[in-house]
């Protein structure tokens, strides 16, 4: 359960630089919180009753980050890999100094070689650096936090939204992303686009949603798990884009232990297949999409999702947003490296959000922050200050750049 903070409570509140999606570090001394207060540092606390921190800025904690190898079933009972990505709130001082670097090409080779040989000697740069640090210590003193489940988009990659999943925990959230095996980006480069193994992939990737939150409530309870007692088990979200939004929104309708919803330009249509019906959706949910989506279309798959669906739920359009707007996609130009190999249909697809009429990256990944991460503060964090960010107020500084709208309903917060 979250801890219950005190109303009078004092920060130590230090200045720092802020980089875009990333977080610095700095020397400051690991002990910066008062007695029975929430964590304060970098001139922000972490989210809580008596905090509504700013969720367009990087939150207090600096950021681990470690990937693990999770081994599961698919739906056939085959083995089946997921390389998984663990971003936690971590304590200065501790771990690399140097930010990491996400390698697509090391990262190709270590997951699946055969995509490795397709980028092996690619010119394009494959290397992006993140905000995150490896071997930090996961700091235990301010926990238990909530965790939320990141599920990327069809042949995409764990750490396709950066600017989301780094930003989320250094607000004081343990964050994991997995692969999802044989629909990742690494598949594409290898075998190229198979639609014929989108549907099988659906059902992987609904074993893989539950596996995931199972897996790290289990972990939760192993001494031996360096995440021993560091999860609220209580507070669970879902998030995800594309087709992982389609996973966020079958596990918020059908998996008991996620209590929030973030969908990020999902495809909805064939959610009632498996029972999730917006009208009798059971728990609180965001979704978002942009209006220049050309790969799902927006008043299909996402308003009329919005428009049918039970309260609480929160719709952000985007109005000048593409399919990639809410990815760091535009930002590692992956356009470039489809076009190099030739890709040529990926190259289009990928410019879906990147292109000079659609809202610049760095500002719709600013909206999206805004309303994901106070989202989730005031569903999972019990922060009710938290609500200024998500009233119809908030939405003026946007100007035309986004539609916003929301029914509360009945308050499900503690």
């Amino acid at each position: 359960m979250m801890k219950k903070y005190s109303l009078n409570s004092l920060c130590l509140l230090l200045a720092v630089g802020l980089t875009f999606g990333c977080a610095t570090t700095n020397n400051t001394s690991v002990d910066d919180v008062t007695d029975n207060g929430p964590y304060c540092a970098n001139d922000t606390c972490a989210a809580g009753p008596s905090q509504a921190p700013d969720p367009t800025k990087m939150g207090p904690f600096p950021v681990g980050v470690k990937t693990v190898i999770l081994k599961t079933k698919d739906h056939r009972g085959r083995p089946r890999t997921l390389r998984t990505e663990i971003w936690y709130p971590g304590v200065l001082g501790t771990g690399d100094a140097k930010k990491y670097a996400y390698d697509l090409k090391a990262d190709a080779k270590a997951e699946l070689p055969a995509a490795y040989e397709k980028v092996k000697d690619a010119k394009t740069p494959l290397v992006f650096e993140s905000d995150a640090h490896a071997g930090m210590d996961l700091d235990t003193a301010h926990g238990p936090y909530p965790l939320v489940v990141f599920s990327h988009g069809a042949y995409s990659i764990r750490f396709q939204s950066l600017f989301f999943t780094i930003f989320l925990a250094s607000h004081g959230y343990i964050v994991v992303a997995p692969d999802h095996q044989n629909n990742t980006l690494y598949d594409l480069l290898a075998y190229g686009y198979d639609q014929g193994k989108i549907a099988e992939s659906a059902a992987d990737r609904m074993l893989d949603g539950d596996f995931i939150v199972d897996h790290f409530i289990n972990e939760n309870k192993d001494p031996k798990s360096f995440l021993h007692g560091a999860i609220d088990t209580e507070n669970i979200g879902f998030c995800g884009h594309s087709f992982g939004g389609f996973l966020s929104l079958y596990e918020g309708g059908r998996n008991p232990k996620v209590k929030a919803v973030i969908s990020f330009a999902p495809e909805t249509e064939i959610l009632p297949l498996w029972k999730v019906k917006p009208e009798t959706f059971p728990v609180p949910f965001m979704i978002s999409a942009g209006e220049m989506d050309k790969t799902l279309d927006y008043e299909k798959q996402t308003h009329s999702f919005y428009e049918a669906a039970s309260a609480p739920k929160y719709l952000v359009t985007l109005t000048r947003g593409g399919h990639y707007s809410y990815s760091d996609i535009c930002r590692m130009d992956l356009s470039a490296l489809a076009k190099e190999l030739d890709y040529s249909d990926g190259a289009d697809a990928l410019s879906d959000g990147c292109g000079t009429e659609n809202i610049p990256y760095d500002l719709a990944h600013k909206v999206l922050r805004h309303y994901g991460i106070g989202f989730f503060n005031y569903y999972l964090r019990g922060s009710t200050g938290s609500f200024k960010y998500l009233d119809q107020a908030s939405a003026a500084q946007y100007g035309k750049e986004l539609k916003y709208e929301y029914e509360k309903g009945k308050d499900t917060t503690k």
